[in-house]
């Protein structure tokens, strides 16, 4: 590197040289340089191509670090992104995709013994980042004291998450070949892949659809307003014939049930969703609002 250096400089100034009509004479030792300006010239001329390709490999090295930043963050989102689901048999994905649904609800399993001994004392405190934290004290027998246990919420607030969809529903071409990134296996075509038409197997950076958290609270879940059951995807409609009269009435997708108020038709609902006899056992639960990303 340093003689192709040495040798260029020296090509360089023997050119600039030969430019300027270089003069030298032994007597009486005189040195002539006419055509000097020709020499500052060409000077110039390399030093601006020289100035031009440092920039162009300047650029290049930007845009090739931009890439590889973009592929950093791909991989990152990749490893990263976590999905939430919901239930399709009711509608409540699209209904969620629909803008109609900006809340959920998740039980709190709260366990009902440890060693051996019942647990009590519920109650929710307050955590540095935000989210709540649901607390349980236990008798712990081998400090013969109750200490706290402490459920936190699966989702944060300002996470971004994946709705899970899967690849049939989306349309997504059954012949490509999905990788294998989640150690699930190697699939020639996406028809052959577990989350083609189960989407708790599918991944969550394929979804194209996500929500953002932006609250959370813990409540009873017979604790839910009419307005909260308006945001778990309960909707409002009318009941009645034109020989009687109609009324209001509130309904959820895939029952033709009219129901009285929206906590009768959120009722129905859970119980169809999380199990009979959910809304009677008045659980603890994990409520978050969020909002449609994409």
């Amino acid at each position: 590197m340093k003689a192709n250096l040495i040798f260029f400089l020296a090509i360089f100034i023997i050119s600039a040289l030969f430019i300027g009509h270089f003069r030298l004479t032994f007597s009486p030792f005189s040195v002539s340089f006419p055509y000097w300006h020709r020499a500052v010239g060409v000077i110039l001329i390399v030093a601006g191509c020289l100035v031009y390709n440092i920039g162009e490999h300047i650029s290049g090295y930007k845009k090739g670090l931009d890439e590889g930043m973009e592929i950093v963050l791909k991989e990152l989102k990749k490893n990263t992104m976590k999905k939430i689901m919901f239930n399709d048999k009711y509608s409540l994905t699209q209904a969620v995709l629909d803008g109609r649904k900006t809340q959920t609800r998740r039980i709190i399993k709260c366990p009902k013994a440890y060693q051996e001994n019942p647990a009590g004392c519920f109650r929710i405190t307050e955590s540095d980042d935000v989210s709540p934290l649901f607390e349980i004290l236990v008798y712990d027998k081998d400090c013969n004291d109750f200490v706290p246990m402490f459920i936190q919420p699966k989702y944060k607030v300002s996470g971004v998450f994946a709705i899970a969809q899967c690849y049939e529903s989306l349309g997504m071409n059954p012949e490509i070949a999905l990788n294998d990134r989640d150690g699930i296996g190697f699939y020639t075509k996406t028809k052959f892949a577990p989350g083609w038409k189960n989407k708790m197997f599918v991944r969550a950076d394929l979804m194209p659809h996500h929500i953002r958290i932006t609250d959370i609270k813990i409540e009873r879940l017979q604790d839910i307003s009419d307005e909260d059951c308006l945001k778990e995807g309960i909707y409002k409609g009318q009941c009645g014939s034109v020989d009687t009269h109609f009324m209001d009435a509130y309904y959820y997708k895939g029952d033709i049930q009219p129901y009285c108020t929206p906590r009768d038709a959120f009722a129905e609902l859970i119980d169809k969703v999380s199990g009979k006899g959910t809304w009677e056992s008045n659980p603890y639960v994990f409520v978050y609002e969020f909002e449609l990303v994409d």
